[in-house]
Protein backbone atom coordinates (compact mmCIF):
# COMPACT_ATOMS: atom_id res chain seq x y z
CA UNK A 1 0.00 0.00 0.00
CA UNK A 2 2.76 2.44 0.98
CA UNK A 3 4.61 1.53 -2.21
CA UNK A 4 1.54 2.41 -4.28
CA UNK A 5 1.16 5.76 -2.52
CA UNK A 6 4.81 6.60 -3.16
CA UNK A 7 4.42 5.79 -6.84
CA UNK A 8 1.34 8.05 -7.10
CA UNK A 9 3.15 10.91 -5.36
CA UNK A 10 6.15 10.58 -7.69
CA UNK A 11 3.86 10.67 -10.74
CA UNK A 12 2.10 13.80 -9.45
CA UNK A 13 5.43 15.55 -8.78
CA UNK A 14 6.70 14.68 -12.26
CA UNK A 15 3.47 15.86 -13.88
CA UNK A 16 3.48 19.21 -12.07
CA UNK A 17 7.17 19.72 -12.76
CA UNK A 18 6.72 18.97 -16.45
CA UNK A 19 3.85 21.46 -16.63
CA UNK A 20 5.87 24.23 -15.02
CA UNK A 21 8.77 23.53 -17.40
CA UNK A 22 6.49 23.85 -20.45
CA UNK A 23 4.96 27.10 -19.21
CA UNK A 24 8.41 28.60 -18.71
CA UNK A 25 9.63 27.33 -22.07
CA UNK A 26 6.60 28.74 -23.92
CA UNK A 27 6.96 32.08 -22.15
CA UNK A 28 10.62 32.33 -23.13
CA UNK A 29 9.77 31.49 -26.74
CA UNK A 30 7.33 34.39 -27.20
CA UNK A 31 8.48 36.47 -30.14
CA UNK A 32 7.47 40.16 -30.21
CA UNK A 33 6.83 39.78 -33.95
CA UNK A 34 4.29 36.99 -33.46
CA UNK A 35 0.69 37.80 -34.40
CA UNK A 36 -0.38 36.70 -30.91
CA UNK A 37 1.87 39.35 -29.38
CA UNK A 38 0.67 41.96 -31.87
CA UNK A 39 -2.94 41.20 -31.02
CA UNK A 40 -2.12 41.59 -27.34
CA UNK A 41 -0.46 44.98 -27.64
CA UNK A 42 -3.11 46.19 -30.09
CA UNK A 43 -5.97 45.20 -27.80
CA UNK A 44 -8.24 48.15 -27.04
CA UNK A 45 -5.89 50.67 -28.67
CA UNK A 46 -6.96 53.81 -30.52
CA UNK A 47 -7.19 53.12 -34.23
CA UNK A 48 -5.23 56.29 -34.94
CA UNK A 49 -2.30 54.77 -33.02
CA UNK A 50 -2.25 51.34 -34.65
CA UNK A 51 -3.51 51.76 -38.24
CA UNK A 52 -0.61 52.16 -40.69
CA UNK A 53 -0.48 52.40 -44.50
CA UNK A 54 -0.02 48.62 -44.51
CA UNK A 55 -3.57 48.43 -43.20
CA UNK A 56 -5.08 50.61 -45.94
CA UNK A 57 -7.51 48.42 -47.87
CA UNK A 58 -8.21 46.05 -45.00
CA UNK A 59 -11.82 45.32 -44.13
CA UNK A 60 -13.39 46.82 -41.02
CA UNK A 61 -16.49 45.62 -39.18
CA UNK A 62 -18.38 48.88 -39.67
CA UNK A 63 -22.05 48.69 -40.57
CA UNK A 64 -25.03 50.99 -41.19
CA UNK A 65 -28.56 50.26 -42.34
CA UNK A 66 -30.21 52.65 -44.79
CA UNK A 67 -33.74 52.17 -46.07
CA UNK A 68 -33.65 48.59 -44.84
CA UNK A 69 -30.35 47.85 -46.64
CA UNK A 70 -27.31 46.94 -44.56
CA UNK A 71 -23.99 48.33 -45.74
CA UNK A 72 -21.27 46.33 -44.03
CA UNK A 73 -18.53 46.16 -46.66
CA UNK A 74 -16.06 48.94 -45.79
CA UNK A 75 -12.30 49.33 -46.03
CA UNK A 76 -9.66 51.40 -44.25
CA UNK A 77 -8.81 54.32 -46.53
CA UNK A 78 -6.59 56.72 -44.60
CA UNK A 79 -5.27 57.66 -41.16
CA UNK A 80 -4.26 61.31 -40.80
CA UNK A 81 -3.17 60.88 -37.19
CA UNK A 82 -6.32 62.50 -35.84
CA UNK A 83 -8.98 60.30 -37.43
CA UNK A 84 -9.22 57.10 -39.41
CA UNK A 85 -11.28 57.26 -42.60
CA UNK A 86 -13.06 54.31 -44.19
CA UNK A 87 -14.61 53.97 -47.64
CA UNK A 88 -17.38 51.78 -49.05
CA UNK A 89 -15.71 48.86 -50.82
CA UNK A 90 -17.82 49.15 -53.97
CA UNK A 91 -20.21 51.59 -55.59
CA UNK A 92 -23.33 52.77 -53.78
CA UNK A 93 -26.60 51.68 -55.34
CA UNK A 94 -28.60 54.65 -56.61
CA UNK A 95 -31.65 54.18 -54.42
CA UNK A 96 -29.42 54.78 -51.37
CA UNK A 97 -28.11 58.16 -52.57
CA UNK A 98 -29.64 60.89 -50.38
CA UNK A 99 -32.32 62.93 -52.14
CA UNK A 100 -30.77 66.13 -50.74
CA UNK A 101 -27.88 65.78 -53.21
CA UNK A 102 -30.27 66.25 -56.16
CA UNK A 103 -28.10 63.95 -58.21
CA UNK A 104 -29.59 62.28 -61.28
CA UNK A 105 -29.37 58.50 -61.21
CA UNK A 106 -28.92 56.26 -64.21
CA UNK A 107 -28.41 52.51 -64.41
CA UNK A 108 -27.71 50.77 -61.09
CA UNK A 109 -24.79 52.78 -59.75
CA UNK A 110 -24.21 55.77 -62.06
CA UNK A 111 -25.18 59.26 -60.99
CA UNK A 112 -24.43 62.85 -62.00
CA UNK A 113 -25.68 66.44 -61.72
CA UNK A 114 -27.64 68.82 -63.88
CA UNK A 115 -26.96 72.53 -63.97
CA UNK A 116 -30.54 73.20 -62.88
CA UNK A 117 -29.66 72.19 -59.32
CA UNK A 118 -26.19 73.76 -59.10
CA UNK A 119 -24.81 77.25 -58.60
CA UNK A 120 -21.96 79.00 -60.43
CA UNK A 121 -19.20 77.89 -60.40
CA UNK A 122 -20.94 74.63 -61.14
CA UNK A 123 -18.07 72.30 -60.24
CA UNK A 124 -17.58 73.95 -56.85
CA UNK A 125 -21.29 73.51 -56.18
CA UNK A 126 -21.05 69.83 -57.15
CA UNK A 127 -18.05 69.28 -54.87
CA UNK A 128 -19.92 70.96 -52.01
CA UNK A 129 -22.68 68.41 -52.53
CA UNK A 130 -20.14 65.63 -52.00
CA UNK A 131 -18.41 67.18 -48.99
CA UNK A 132 -21.46 68.54 -47.14
CA UNK A 133 -21.78 66.06 -44.27
CA UNK A 134 -25.45 67.00 -43.80
CA UNK A 135 -26.16 65.15 -47.05
CA UNK A 136 -24.43 61.97 -45.90
CA UNK A 137 -25.17 61.62 -42.18
CA UNK A 138 -27.22 58.49 -42.93
CA UNK A 139 -23.90 56.67 -43.26
CA UNK A 140 -22.89 57.41 -39.67
CA UNK A 141 -23.26 55.08 -36.73
CA UNK A 142 -22.06 55.44 -33.12
CA UNK A 143 -18.42 55.05 -34.19
CA UNK A 144 -18.57 57.86 -36.74
CA UNK A 145 -17.86 61.55 -36.47
CA UNK A 146 -19.01 62.45 -39.97
CA UNK A 147 -19.49 61.24 -43.53
CA UNK A 148 -19.09 62.53 -47.09
CA UNK A 149 -20.02 61.28 -50.52
CA UNK A 150 -16.44 60.93 -51.76
CA UNK A 151 -12.80 61.27 -50.75
CA UNK A 152 -11.21 64.63 -51.35
CA UNK A 153 -8.35 64.79 -53.82
CA UNK A 154 -5.92 65.52 -50.99
CA UNK A 155 -7.05 62.46 -49.02
CA UNK A 156 -7.01 60.20 -52.09
CA UNK A 157 -3.47 61.21 -52.97
CA UNK A 158 -2.22 61.05 -49.36
CA UNK A 159 -3.56 57.50 -49.07
CA UNK A 160 -2.14 56.47 -52.45
CA UNK A 161 1.29 57.95 -51.82
CA UNK A 162 1.51 56.41 -48.34
CA UNK A 163 1.20 52.95 -49.89
CA UNK A 164 4.39 53.50 -51.85
CA UNK A 165 3.04 53.84 -55.38
CA UNK A 166 4.33 56.30 -57.98
CA UNK A 167 3.75 59.59 -56.10
CA UNK A 168 0.99 61.90 -57.29
CA UNK A 169 0.97 65.62 -56.59
CA UNK A 170 -1.95 68.03 -56.51
CA UNK A 171 -1.71 71.76 -55.99
CA UNK A 172 -1.13 75.11 -57.65
CA UNK A 173 1.63 75.42 -60.21
CA UNK A 174 3.76 78.49 -60.96
CA UNK A 175 0.90 80.00 -62.96
CA UNK A 176 -1.46 79.55 -60.00
CA UNK A 177 -3.40 76.79 -61.76
CA UNK A 178 -4.40 73.69 -59.79
CA UNK A 179 -2.76 70.72 -61.41
CA UNK A 180 -2.23 66.98 -61.08
CA UNK A 181 1.14 65.45 -61.78
CA UNK A 182 3.45 62.59 -60.91
CA UNK A 183 7.21 62.44 -61.09
CA UNK A 184 7.99 60.18 -64.03
CA UNK A 185 11.46 61.54 -64.80
CA UNK A 186 13.07 58.12 -64.33
CA UNK A 187 10.56 56.26 -66.52
CA UNK A 188 10.58 55.80 -70.26
CA UNK A 189 6.88 56.22 -71.01
CA UNK A 190 7.17 57.74 -74.47
CA UNK A 191 5.21 60.91 -73.76
CA UNK A 192 6.93 64.05 -72.51
CA UNK A 193 3.57 65.38 -71.32
CA UNK A 194 3.77 63.10 -68.31
CA UNK A 195 7.21 64.40 -67.39
CA UNK A 196 5.83 67.90 -67.06
CA UNK A 197 5.00 68.86 -63.48
CA UNK A 198 1.98 70.77 -64.81
CA UNK A 199 -1.08 68.69 -65.71
CA UNK A 200 -3.95 71.11 -66.23
CA UNK A 201 -5.01 69.26 -69.42
CA UNK A 202 -8.41 68.45 -68.05
CA UNK A 203 -9.31 65.73 -70.55
CA UNK A 204 -6.46 63.55 -69.36
CA UNK A 205 -5.59 64.21 -65.75
CA UNK A 206 -3.30 61.49 -64.40
CA UNK A 207 -3.34 58.33 -66.50
CA UNK A 208 -2.01 55.42 -64.45
CA UNK A 209 -2.61 52.95 -67.29
CA UNK A 210 0.91 53.47 -68.58
CA UNK A 211 4.02 51.36 -68.93
CA UNK A 212 4.75 51.52 -65.21
CA UNK A 213 5.76 48.46 -63.15
CA UNK A 214 2.68 47.00 -61.48
CA UNK A 215 4.39 47.07 -58.08
CA UNK A 216 4.65 50.85 -58.37
CA UNK A 217 1.22 51.42 -59.86
CA UNK A 218 -1.93 51.36 -57.75
CA UNK A 219 -4.29 50.94 -60.69
CA UNK A 220 -4.81 47.30 -59.70
CA UNK A 221 -5.37 48.13 -56.03
CA UNK A 222 -9.06 47.52 -55.27
CA UNK A 223 -8.97 50.20 -52.58
CA UNK A 224 -8.79 52.82 -55.34
CA UNK A 225 -10.26 50.81 -58.19
CA UNK A 226 -13.06 48.43 -57.12
CA UNK A 227 -13.10 46.77 -60.55
CA UNK A 228 -10.99 46.83 -63.70
CA UNK A 229 -14.17 46.29 -65.71
CA UNK A 230 -17.36 48.39 -65.60
CA UNK A 231 -20.03 47.13 -63.21
CA UNK A 232 -23.50 47.59 -64.67
CA UNK A 233 -22.14 50.45 -66.77
CA UNK A 234 -20.29 52.13 -63.88
CA UNK A 235 -16.62 52.79 -64.70
CA UNK A 236 -15.53 54.69 -61.60
CA UNK A 237 -16.57 57.16 -58.93
CA UNK A 238 -16.57 60.87 -58.22
CA UNK A 239 -13.73 62.56 -56.32
CA UNK A 240 -14.46 65.70 -54.30
CA UNK A 241 -12.19 67.93 -56.36
CA UNK A 242 -13.08 70.56 -58.94
CA UNK A 243 -11.08 71.05 -62.08
CA UNK A 244 -10.06 74.68 -62.34
CA UNK A 245 -9.63 74.54 -66.08
CA UNK A 246 -13.39 74.65 -66.57
CA UNK A 247 -16.45 75.31 -64.42
CA UNK A 248 -18.07 72.15 -65.74
CA UNK A 249 -15.47 69.54 -64.79
CA UNK A 250 -14.94 67.47 -61.64
CA UNK A 251 -12.39 64.71 -61.12
CA UNK A 252 -13.25 61.02 -61.07
CA UNK A 253 -11.28 57.86 -60.40
CA UNK A 254 -11.52 55.39 -63.27
CA UNK A 255 -9.36 52.25 -63.32
CA UNK A 256 -6.85 53.83 -60.98
CA UNK A 257 -6.55 56.98 -63.11
CA UNK A 258 -7.63 60.44 -61.95
CA UNK A 259 -9.50 61.99 -64.85
CA UNK A 260 -11.70 65.01 -65.31
CA UNK A 261 -15.26 64.53 -66.52
CA UNK A 262 -18.02 66.99 -67.35
CA UNK A 263 -20.26 66.90 -64.31
CA UNK A 264 -23.60 67.18 -66.16
CA UNK A 265 -22.81 64.67 -68.90
CA UNK A 266 -21.02 61.88 -67.10
CA UNK A 267 -23.45 59.02 -66.60
CA UNK A 268 -20.68 56.47 -66.06
CA UNK A 269 -19.56 57.23 -62.52
CA UNK A 270 -20.95 56.47 -59.09
CA UNK A 271 -20.56 57.21 -55.40
CA UNK A 272 -18.28 55.70 -52.75
CA UNK A 273 -19.10 57.30 -49.38
CA UNK A 274 -16.32 58.03 -46.90
CA UNK A 275 -16.86 57.87 -43.14
CA UNK A 276 -14.66 59.66 -40.61
CA UNK A 277 -14.41 57.61 -37.43
CA UNK A 278 -14.26 59.37 -34.08
CA UNK A 279 -10.76 60.19 -32.89
CA UNK A 280 -11.12 58.02 -29.78
CA UNK A 281 -12.42 54.95 -31.62
CA UNK A 282 -10.84 51.82 -30.18
CA UNK A 283 -10.03 48.63 -32.03
CA UNK A 284 -7.49 46.02 -32.98
CA UNK A 285 -5.78 44.81 -36.13
CA UNK A 286 -6.46 41.12 -36.59
CA UNK A 287 -4.85 39.84 -39.76
CA UNK A 288 -6.66 41.39 -42.75
CA UNK A 289 -9.48 42.81 -40.64
CA UNK A 290 -9.84 45.80 -38.34
CA UNK A 291 -12.13 45.05 -35.42
CA UNK A 292 -13.93 47.95 -33.76
CA UNK A 293 -14.26 47.72 -29.98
Amino acid sequence: MKKAIIIVVVIIVLFVGFGIFNIKRNYNNINPSDNMFDSFINHNSKLTEIVTPNDYGKEINYSVTINGTELSDWKIFYNDGNNVYIILSGYLENYLIPASTRMISTKRYCTYWTKDFLHIPYNESAVNTLTNSANWNLFKNDYAEGATGAPTMEMYIASWNAKGYIPIYYGKDKENVYALSFNASNLDIGDSTYNDMRMEIYERGIDMNLNIPDTENGKYDELYCPSQQPIDGCYGYWIAARNYYSDFYVYVSVKGSLLSYQLDRCDRCGIRPVVCLKSDTMGTVEGNTIILK
